[in-house]
This record gives C-alpha cells, structure tokens and sequence, in this order.
C-alpha cells in the first residue's frame, strides 16, 4: 500500500564525508551490487596449467607388464601457467612433492622418446627427501601471468631413487589464494642404473 507520510517527501538529506558508493532509493526490488563489476569468466582457479615431458633418456623397466620410464637427468618437464582473464595472477612458489619412493628396479635402456614460443624459465628439481625446486638462472619465484602473458617452467628432475612425484603451485589473484596440484596422474622417474649403470638393449 502506498504510504501517506508526507515526511519521506519533505524531509531534507545531507551526506558529507563520502567515500566509496552511495545508493539513496525509495524501493528496491530484486538484487543490488555496489562495487567493481563482477566477473564472471574467472573459475574458481584462476589458472590453467598444463604438464608436459620431454626425453631422450628412457629405460623400459622390469615387471609385470614391463613398463618405459623417463631416466633422471635425462629429460625435462614442461609446466605451461596462463590466466583465464586480464586480471593478474601471482605466482607464488612451484614445489615437486614425491608421493611414493622405492629402490630402482633392474631396467634396459630404450634410447630417446618422441618428443614449441615462450622464453622458458630453467629450474632443477632434487626429488631427496625433501624434494627441492632450484632456479637456473637469476629469475624466480614469484611470478604473475595472466591470459596474454603465461609463464613457460622447464623442470630438470633428478632422483637416486624410483620415485612418483607431482607439483604444488601456490597462487594468489585479489583476495582470492590457493594451492593448485598438478599433474593429476604423478609422474614418474628411474634413476637409469642397475648396478651402477644402465643396461643396454640386447
């Protein structure tokens, strides 16, 4: 029902001081947003990242079925970081996590694996316990990408042992933050030695 209270009409209204937005209205009906606009295109996880290895040094492994696994030192991983939108993406720290160790199997070398313009950022990966992420060069961590400026990581993982590992990357976009884990699948590594060297193949 509409009010008959002249007052609402006739009163006066001052705002001094005011910082920030300001909404006077008489009736409001459905949803209000005062603020930056929102968006909506970016997920949850405000970064994509893909994981990709690169070879030459591979061992085809003892077991039942045989399995081929990358040799240590003998291949690179490939960790592509990119925004989904204009907005700014802090990277901060990009930590290999083995998720299981064992003694390496006895194993045959198979030679080089089948195996793109980004400026790669080098990094060395010790997977002892604990596992460490040393830069090559004199850039490191924090990075920021966003969807026109992504970051190329080239990782060179080492391991004395069988080991199944992953990466952790820490990220903060606003007021947003997190810990993204990748690849879902863990890779894997031998360390290309039985007895102290790699076997060749018959």
């Amino acid at each position: 029902m509409p009010t008959t209270d002249s007052s609402w009409h006739d009163g006066h209204n001052e705002v001094r001081d005011v910082h920030g937005s300001l909404i006077q209205a008489g009736a409001i009906h459905g949803d209000v947003y005062v603020g930056a606009e929102r968006d909506h295109e970016v997920p949850d996880i405000p970064v994509f990242v893909s994981v990709t290895c690169r070879g030459h040094d591979w061992v085809r492994v003892d077991g039942d079925p045989p399995e081929e696994l990358p040799v240590s030192g003998g291949h690179e991983i490939r960790v592509l970081v990119q925004g989904y939108g204009a907005r700014a993406v802090i990277l901060h720290e990009l930590r290999p996590v083995v998720v299981s160790r064992r003694p390496a199997r006895p194993a045959t070398s198979v030679g080089p694996a089948a195996v793109g313009a980004l400026r790669p950022r080098g990094f060395t990966v010790r997977l002892d316990d604990p596992p460490t992420l040393a830069a090559r060069g004199p850039e490191t961590f924090p990075f920021t990408v966003t969807q026109s400026d992504p970051e190329l990581f080239v990782l060179a993982p080492h391991a004395d042992d069988e080991v199944e590992w992953r990466l952790e990357l820490d990220w903060t976009c606003a007021d947003r933050h997190g810990t993204l884990v990748v690849p879902e699948q863990p890779l894997r590594l031998h360390p290309g030695r039985h007895g102290g060297r790699p076997r060749s193949r018959p």
